[in-house]
Order: structure tokens, then sequence, then C-alpha cells
């Protein structure tokens, strides 16, 4: 599956009741990273996914139709000049969620994975990575506070979200809880 890089998207995983919405920012065979793109149609991070755990790729919707309107506001009447996201280099003739995990333990960044068998999306620091798990010092979305370290294979992690809006402030909340 390739998909097309200048297409706005919805992209269904597990639950076909919800979806993300992004533009391929670049893929290989195994993944696809995207610009994750908001309800105000906003580029507010990326976002890596596992080709096989997408269910299913909308391109022309109602719901779609209306972000691009929203995105051509923004291209024309500037609103988001507190907000840059962060270029970043990957190769795609490598492991693009090995990669977006290097990035995120060397940059100190948070992140959230979403892991094949779980409902709930984990969200913390990536502390250690070895060749087959990494270990996650987790960080509560609701207080900023830090939780336990978890031990997360690699091969469980489908969708790993990085350099977004709502996880640099929340770590910029941790990081003011614990100094």
């Amino acid at each position: 599956m390739t998909i097309e890089k200048d297409c706005l998207v919805e992209i269904y995983t597990k639950n076909e009741d919800s979806f993300s919405v992004g533009k391929v920012f670049c893929q290989n065979s195994d993944s696809v990273v995207f610009f994750n793109v908001d309800e105000q149609g906003k580029i507010s991070g990326y976002y890596a996914v596992k080709k096989n755990s997408i269910t299913n790729i909308l391109t022309d919707t109602e719901y779609l139709w209306k972000l691009e309107q929203y995105m051509q506001y923004g291209i024309e009447n500037t609103y988001k000049s507190w907000f840059d996201l962060k270029e970043i280099n990957l190769d795609v003739e490598q492991s693009l969620f090995v990669q977006v995990l290097k990035h995120a333990k060397s940059s100190g960044i948070i992140v959230s994975l979403g892991m094949i068998y779980e409902e709930t999306i984990e969200t913390g620091y990536v502390t250690e990575l070895a060749q087959d798990s990494i270990v996650l010092e987790c960080v509560d979305i609701e207080n900023a506070d830090v939780l336990e370290k978890k031990l997360i294979k690699t091969d469980e992690i489908f969708f790993v979200e990085f350099e977004s809006i709502d996880n640099i402030l929340l770590q910029y909340a941790n990081r003011k809880r614990n100094n």
C-alpha cells in the first residue's frame, strides 16, 4: 500500500469509529509517517503508523473537505505563530519506527504510543532502547506527573505520535512540575 504524498487522508486503525487525519511525510513498505492535522486544520505534529495496522484510508469525505478549507484559511490568515513543527530527517531505506524511537530517546521528548493489544495510549519518555524493546517512563496526561516505567516490546507498537503540540505542552508541564 502506497499513500499519495500530498493528499489529506482519514486513517483508520483499530477502531472503525475513530480516525486520524494527516498528510504523508514519508513512507516505506512497512510504515508511514504523517504530518498530523488537527481539528482546526493545523499541522500539529507527526505520527508514525505501521501499514499492517491500517484498516482503511479515506480521501474524499465531507470532513476532509472542511479541513482543507480550514487549512487554506490558515495559509491566508496566519494564526499559529507560536508553534512550528520541528523538521526531522528520516531514511526510508531503514525502519521508520526505529528511527522515530531513536529520535525520541536522543531528543528527550515525550511520545505517545499505541499498542496492538491495548485500548489505551501510553505517553512518556523513551529512556532505554534495545533491539526488541523500549523502556517508557510514563507521564500522566491528566496532571503531568511521572508514573512508572514500562517495558514495551517494539513489535507491539503500531502508532507513535511525536513532536506534537500536545506532547510538547505536556513535556513543558512535566518539567515545571519536577523543577
